[in-house]
């Protein structure tokens, strides 16, 4: 499931639930925007490897160990940037890497599974 950040923990009302639901079709609706955008840049933090066995159309492939250094030429990128890995692991790394190094309008898209189950829809 794509977050940019998520904490689920649960009380006795369920209130955190209803919370978790919202952000989630949030997060959902952002994701869907992001692919309809043509100006959107997509960028896949796996390594080369997998990259060349599965690709999002229009992806660029930036390995998460490379994001760091490759920051300032990410931050010149066409916005949004969505990034995204086979997990959401590797791009909420990559997500906060790039906040830190102050790109804006950066999104972690989750797994390419899921994205690309919205790409065929």
């Amino acid at each position: 499931m794509p977050f940019d950040t998520a904490i689920i923990y649960q009380n006795q009302t369920g209130e955190e639930i209803f919370f978790l639901l919202i952000f989630f079709q949030k997060t959902m609706n952002t994701i869907q925007e992001i692919l309809k955008n043509p100006k959107a840049t997509l960028i896949d933090v796996r390594s080369p490897m997998e990259y060349a066995s599965d690709k999002l159309p229009g992806s660029i492939n930036i390995p998460v160990e490379q994001i760091q250094l490759q920051a300032m030429e990410i931050q010149k990128m066409s916005k949004p940037v969505m990034v995204f890995c086979r997990s959401g692991a590797r791009s909420g790394m990559a997500l906060a890497i790039l906040k830190q190094a102050g790109v804006t309008e950066v999104y972690n898209g989750g797994s390419i599974c899921d994205l690309m189950s919205l790409v065929h829809e």
